[in-house]
């Protein structure tokens, strides 16, 4: 790689923007790096040729090329921080903008005057730039404690809020978890009461399996009055030659015998249907029973959680038990038409658009039945014993 010898370079370029605007630059390459360039037009600038400029820079030599870094400009030419790149040539002439400037002579002797001069300069603008520093570094200094004593009031300001909220809060947890044992209380209670009437509904089925016990003992009853029927058919083909009028008497018996065996069977038949729909729907409301259980017992875990969505829970419990109590009566009420029991019966209806109030310790008045009766207090065994009181199929001694 060439370097560069220090010295002096000087180049002409001719009629560089109009004829006879000769221009001669000067590079000047010192040590330490130390660089000035220099151009000097031949033409006046008041004759239209270029004003004069001189810069000063640093210069290093990388590539085939010197590169001088602006660090003092003039009032034209280059400005600061730009770099000019001069190419070395082969016979060691640095051409700058297409001029080749070749060496003439030594770098020359620098005036100890003036060196002392930019020595005192430059210590000056060092102690200067120095005396701005410590400025500016005081200054920030004096910023950061001025944000820090901010932060500092900011801080005991948000811990003094803290502490006030964490009070409050402490007062709501009391208060919420004071609201949280009653709803524990009242939940326990009403799963008492459920308890009660699936116990009461237990009964209810059990009495229901007793009664299709006494239907299927009917029902054995009924065969075997079909077989003396049957035997009986048979002696009144036997005898049909003995008297035209008896065995058309006896036929006669026979067939109404045979249709009120008939009619019976179809009888227990129906009940049998009745009954297993019957056992269907308890067995429904039995999962429905287990499922608000559960339900409930979620609900009671989670009501330390909040209070607003407890009661929605409560609320949408409290609509699907009045449905499936709805359900049951509805139930209830087709069991007795399909056993006759439509006239001279007491009925306990629901009204389907009862719903519970928006809060739970406000009076319940709305879910009252049409006859008085509270929904959720209901004796329903009584609605099982008005079940129980259908009067008895009629056995083989109505048909004799």
């Amino acid at each position: 790689m060439a370097v560069p010898r220090l010295g002096v370079y000087v180049g002409k370029a001719l009629n560089v923007t109009c004829q006879g605007d000769n221009i001669t630059y000067e590079v000047v390459l010192l040590d330490r790096q130390r660089s000035t360039v220099q151009m000097i037009p031949q033409l006046s600038y008041f004759k239209g040729g270029q004003p004069p400029w001189q810069v000063e820079g640093t210069w290093e030599s990388e590539d085939g090329e010197v590169v001088i870094g602006v660090t003092k400009q003039d009032i034209t030419g280059p400005r600061k921080d730009t770099d000019l790149k001069l190419t070395i040539g082969a016979d060691g002439a640095l051409i700058f903008r297409d001029t080749p400037c070749t060496w003439k002579s030594p770098p020359p002797e620098a005036d100890p005057l003036k060196a002392k001069q930019e020595e005192i300069a430059r210590s000056s603008a060092e102690a200067q730039a120095k005396q701005a520093e410590l400025e500016a570094k005081r200054e920030e200094l004096q910023r950061q404690h001025e944000e820090q004593e901010a932060a500092r009031r900011a801080q005991e300001e948000e811990l003094r809020r803290l502490r006030e909220e964490l009070e409050q809060q402490r007062q709501r947890q009391a208060a919420e978890a004071a609201k949280a044992e009653e709803e524990r209380a009242r939940l326990a209670a009403e799963a008492e009461e459920q308890r009660v009437l699936r116990e009461r509904q237990q009964q209810e089925l059990n009495a229901l399996m007793r009664a299709k016990e006494e239907v299927q003992s009917t029902r054995e009853a009924l065969a075997a009055q079909q077989s003396l029927v049957e035997a009986k058919r048979l002696e009144v083909e036997n005898s049909r030659a003995a008297s035209e009028e008896e065995r058309a008497a006896k036929l006669a018996e026979v067939q109404t015998q045979q249709a009120e065996l008939q009619r019976l069977q179809q009888e227990v038949e129906r009940q049998r249907i009745e009954e297993e729909r019957l056992r269907q729907a308890q067995d429904e409301t039995f999962k429905l029973m287990d499922q608000e259980l559960k339900e409930r017992a979620d609900h009671l875990v989670q009501a330390e959680q909040g209070l607003s969505q407890e009661r929605q829970q409560i609320m949408k419990s409290r609509r699907s038990l009045g449905m499936v109590q709805a359900h049951v009566v509805s139930m209830l009420d087709e069991a007795d038409k399909h056993l006759g029991l439509a006239n001279g019966q007491a009925h306990i209806s629901l009204d389907a658009s009862d719903e519970p109030e928006a809060e739970l310790d406000a009076e319940e008045e709305d879910m009252r039945s049409p006859g008085g009766a509270d929904v959720w207090n209901m004796d329903w065994s009584s609605v099982a014993g008005k079940q129980q009181e259908v009067p008895p199929a009629e056995g083989p001694a109505s048909v004799a």
